[in-house]
């Protein structure tokens, strides 16, 4: 289990009508995610111990630093 962490992050979103029939939305988001504190005890296989990793004041994986995306609907 992961002793601390510290996220942190900002989105903007907007959505704008140029025209009656079309509307088009866009958001940009970040997210800073980092382990403040984590050791890991790998343990011992095979009778060969592997000690402890410490991934503190390391990012978190898995995730995008940075997303955005944009859409365009069209009603007639």
């Amino acid at each position: 289990n992961v002793g601390k962490s510290r996220i942190t992050g900002a989105e903007f979103e907007t959505t704008i009508r140029p025209a009656d029939s079309l509307t088009v939305s866009a958001f940009l988001s970040y997210t800073d995610a980092k382990y403040k504190e984590w050791k890991n005890n790998i343990g011992t296989v095979g009778g060969v111990n592997y000690g402890v990793v410490d991934l503190s004041n390391r990012p978190v994986g898995f995730y995008s630093k940075f997303n955005a995306g944009l859409s365009a609907s069209w009603a007639a």
